[in-house]
């Protein structure tokens, strides 16, 4: 036996003596301080394993140190410190353990990113996805599987033009994979680029046929949506007819024929099909709505009513049923009973739905009997421009050139003819004989909102460079200049910020957000009186209505004023509305602070620190050098945690949102708070996983070194 094979055995036998211990929680026996006498790094990481395992977060968090000092280059030790740290909470440190990781070992380059990835996902901080991802591919240009992870990231983010830039790079590394040509099919289809779109989507069917039936079915099922966005209707009725073939027993998919034929008035094809739906399953919700849609179509809108009731207390989230229920309650003149149904059916649809704003248009229309000469701002109609123009080109430019009230009018209900059975967010309408999808995709407020939010996965100064194209498609509104100072506000473009909210302002007056941004501005300067000046100039202009957005800038500057209960009772509201608002949340904490209210305070802080802000409040906690969590006995005093919630607030800068929600750390990085309640896992739902893997990387280490212990 060779040193090097005795040196082996003798590590197997400590290894094993030291896992006896740990396994039965002698941490710090006599044995076990013996063992981690020596200056060596898997066996005090081993036991940092077991630490973390039991929540004994402060000693885990003191043997990965101490495995650190003498591991440094080691990258089996950092990887593991990367998933430990996560454990631990020091989730910052985490993810410069695991790209140290990365740097330090090709071998275990792509394991640390993967778990980079995870990592950075499950906290929500997706512009770390996007530097792990890029930094991935740039380490290996030619692996597909980055460069459709990358796809996947944007298209989540709805960035779809960079999405597909990594989606045709994938398919050309890996051009046999169906799912992949999908995706490329999908996001050409999103981008109105129809013969690409097509062209994708038949390489991704020839593909799957070599795939099991079940696959094959999967991929028709894709494949459908994405003719139908491609405008490739005929494609849309073969998929459809061969997924019948495989499955014949789907409602489904008689749904979706009927929706088509409804969609060319081809009505009594629409209602066989939607009947054989509930053929094969009695009380189909939207085989049900289709029924009623007819109703509509036929105007029997009692009948419709009561059929379409039916179907919301079947499925409130069919989105549209409540279209189809508010048009039928605008036709009735029960305009009250319209307005709750269409907000209903926006709030569900999922896209860009363009039909409840020619709805909408005519509700006001015909709820307050404007006379038809009088003469609309060119606001009123920003959002439905391009459709008009679209649906009812005969019409539509000279209503809008005008503005008369009456030609409008006329010209929306001409839009609505043209769609005929089609209430869905991909937009149709029938052309030369042919049903063909609309190229309107988009509208001022829907393309500005867009932009804002691609915040999530794109750099601030990419997403205003967006503006700069949407601007001037959209002359004489304010929104996108509003949306342009809300970005501004979250980039710590203070002044900028100010500029377009003001010009927002003198663009249209009754730009309700812009007073609250400007609001925002005087939280940020200490003019809390201000602050609360702006709003109530805000909600008196818009005829004394307040949206629920306005409460939690109210609330923190009463709070900053010493006016703790008014503060109290704003803040409540907001996060009674909107709970995933993490800066009425902590606003509120610290109110109860302030208050001496320590239970109340107990219960907030554990929902951010644990859920909601789990993320902010470790950074926080970070820059300001203070522990938040630590073993099971450990717990900050109240002054600590009002100390990390006014840092986590300061950290968040302009942003007080309730949708995108971002701050910024000392090393000038954004990051983002999750929505909360979560719609997926909780953060530390793998946490036991993590673990488990990092012993056995130990272990398997352990296992095959030689070495001294």
């Amino acid at each position: 036996m060779n040193t090097n094979q005795m040196m082996r055995r003798r590590n197997l036998r400590v290894t094993e003596q030291l896992l006896g211990e740990l396994e039965a929680g002698r941490f710090d026996s006599a044995l076990t301080q013996r063992i981690l006498s020596a200056p060596a790094a898997f066996p005090r990481m081993l036991r940092a394993c077991f630490y973390a395992e039991k929540g004994m977060l402060d000693s885990a968090r003191a043997d990965i140190e101490a495995a650190l000092e003498h591991g440094a280059e080691n990258p089996i030790i950092q990887l593991v410190a990367g998933m430990l740290l996560f454990t631990t909470r020091d989730y910052h440190r985490a993810l410069e353990r695991l790209t140290h990781t990365a740097a330090l070992s090709p071998k275990a380059s792509r394991r640390a990113r993967h778990q980079a990835l995870a990592i950075a996902g499950s906290l929500g901080w997706e512009h770390d996805v996007r530097e792990q991802l890029l930094g991935a591919i740039a380490d290996e240009p030619e692996y597909a599987p980055w460069q459709a992870q990358a796809c996947r990231f944007y298209a989540r983010g709805r960035y779809w033009q960079q999405a597909l830039v990594h989606g045709k790079r994938a398919v050309e590394l890996a051009p046999e994979v169906p799912s992949m040509w999908m995706e490329v099919a999908s996001l050409h289809a999103r981008l109105d680029q129809r013969e690409e779109a097509v062209a994708a989507l038949e390489r991704a069917l020839s593909l799957c046929e070599r795939d099991d039936r079940r696959d094959e079915a999967l991929y028709r099922r894709e494949a459908v949506y994405v003719a139908i966005n491609a405008s490739a209707f005929d494609l849309a009725f073969e998929n459809i007819e061969r997924v019948l073939e495989l499955e014949p027993d789907s409602p489904e998919l008689h749904v979706q024929l009927s929706e088509l034929h409804s969609w060319k008035d081809e009505n009594e094809a629409a209602e066989a099909h939607a009947r054989k739906a509930l053929e094969l399953r009695p009380d189909y919700p939207p085989a049900l709505r289709m029924l009623g849609a007819l109703a509509v179509r036929e105007e029997r809108y009692e009948d419709a009513i009561e059929q379409l009731l039916r179907v919301v207390e079947l499925d409130p989230k069919e989105y549209q049923t409540h279209v189809w229920l508010t048009e039928a309650y605008l036709r009735t003149e029960r305009y009250t009973e319209a307005h709750a149904q269409l907000h209903a059916g926006t709030m569900n649809s999922g896209g860009f739905l363009f039909v409840a704003w020619l709805i909408r248009f005519l509700i006001v229309a015909y709820s307050e009997e404007t006379p038809k000469s009088e003469l609309l701002w060119p606001h009123r109609t920003e959002e439905i421009n391009d459709v008009l123009r679209e649906l009812a080109p005969e019409i539509a430019d000279k209503a809008l050139e005008h503005r008369q009230h009456g030609l409008l009018i006329d010209a929306v209900e001409a839009a609505m003819t043209a769609l005929r059975g089609n209430r869905s967010i991909y937009g149709t309408h029938v052309v030369d004989g042919e049903l063909t999808r609309m190229h309107s995709r988009t509208g001022c407020r829907h393309e500005s909102r867009w932009a804002l939010q691609l915040l999530r996965v794109a750099p601030g100064e990419d997403c205003l460079k967006v503006y700069e194209d949407i601007l001037p498609k959209y002359p004489g509104s304010s929104l996108p200049i509003c949306h342009r100072g809300e970005l501004h506000l979250w980039v710590n473009n203070f002044a900028e910020a100010r500029a377009d909210l003001e010009a927002a302002i003198d663009t249209v007056e009754g730009t309700r957000w812009a007073y609250i941004g400007l609001s925002t501005l005087y939280l940020l300067e200490g003019d809390y009186e201000g602050a609360l000046d702006i709003n109530a100039r805000g909600i008196k202009v818009m005829h004394n209505t307040e949206g629920p957005a306005v409460y939690v800038y109210r609330g923190e500057a009463k709070r900053k004023l010493g006016r703790l209960d008014d503060a109290i009772e704003e803040l409540a509201l907001s996060v009674k509305w909107h709970p995933s608002r993490a800066s009425a949340t902590v606003n509120l904490a610290l109110c109860y602070h302030a208050k001496g209210m320590s239970a109340q305070l107990q219960e907030l802080w554990l929902r951010l620190r644990d859920e909601q802000a789990a993320g902010l409040l470790s950074d926080a906690a970070r820059e300001l050098g203070v522990r938040i969590i630590g073993d099971p006995d450990f717990e900050p005093s109240d002054d600590t945690k009002a100390e990390v919630l006014e840092h986590a607030l300061k950290m968040m800068g302009g942003n007080r949102s309730s949708g995108l929600l971002t701050y910024w750390t000392k090393e000038n990085k954004m990051r983002f708070i999750q929505l909360w309640p979560h719609g997926g896992s909780h953060p530390h739902s793998h946490d036991a996983s993590y673990v488990s893997r990092a012993k056995q990387l130990l272990l398997k280490a352990l296992a095959s070194y030689s070495g001294p212990r």
